[in-house]
Order: structure tokens, then sequence, then C-alpha cells
């Protein structure tokens, strides 16, 4: 039964979620590769797919950016646990973005100094480290050589 009105959107998230004592409304029915609540895209007038997108769009409104799941539950569908934020926002606050962030050297134990640091354009996220690539440069020239 396709689902017309913001109220028959709600009605639907209502009887799949479980609340917690601690404000989570985990998602009941499937989940994504990632862990994300599943919905179905048919059903729904958004078209989402992700369950925290839609009760966003129906009890907040307009997603601008993308959805950071504050509370780190990804099956949470609440959308006060949720912020509407930059990818770039998003990512900063990801626990494994942050773990990496935190490291002083580099896994071959160059120090991460700004002079010994870069980031690559298409993953403005991840540091590089110049020793490192300037040897495997030096590696892959003198492969090419034999």
């Amino acid at each position: 039964m396709p689902l017309t009105t913001d109220d028959d959107v709600k009605d639907y998230l209502a009887k799949r979620v479980i609340v917690t004592d601690d404000g989570h409304w985990l998602w009941t029915l499937s989940k994504n590769n990632w862990g994300y609540g599943h919905c179905n895209r048919t059903t729904n007038p958004y078209l989402e797919t992700l369950a925290h997108r839609l009760a966003w769009r129906v009890y907040v409104g307009e997603i601008e950016h993308e959805l950071d799941h504050l509370c780190r539950v990804k099956h949470c569908i609440n959308p006060e646990h949720c912020e509407d934020t930059t990818h770039r926002t998003n990512m900063h606050r990801a626990p494994h973005i942050l773990q990496q962030l935190q490291r002083t050297h580099c896994p071959r134990e160059h120090e991460y100094t700004n002079e010994n640091t870069y980031y690559q354009k298409n993953d403005p996220g991840r540091r590089r480290c110049r020793e490192c690539n300037r040897l495997r440069a030096s590696r892959n020239r003198s492969n090419r050589r034999k």
C-alpha cells in the first residue's frame, strides 16, 4: 500500500521501530550492507530507501547535505539523533577518521609534519606521507628499469 501523506509515513515508521530508554528508534526491518535501516522505496512519497532519511524528511524537512548519526547507532532513525551536515564534517566526526587524525606517524614510522604530509584531491580526509610516496616512486622506477 503506497504511503501518500506524512502521517501515513509516520505511522509506517512507528510500527517498525523499537524505542529504547535512551531515545533510540531502532529500525526492526532489513538493514543494508552498512547497517542502516532500509525501507521500500516504492511505498513512500519521498522515494527514500534509508529509513533515517525518510524519518528526517517527514519530521524535519528537506535534507540539504547528508545526515550524520550523532548517536553512532546506524539503525537508529530518530531525527533528534541526526544532523544535516556536510560530507566533510560527517567524515571528520567518524570514529575511524578520528583515529587516523590522532596518529602522529605513518605506518612506516615517518612523522606526520606539515612538510611530510599531503592530502589527495580525490580523498581529502586521508593523509599521505611524502617520504613513503618518495620511496614508493623510487621503487617503481627501479622496477621499470629491470
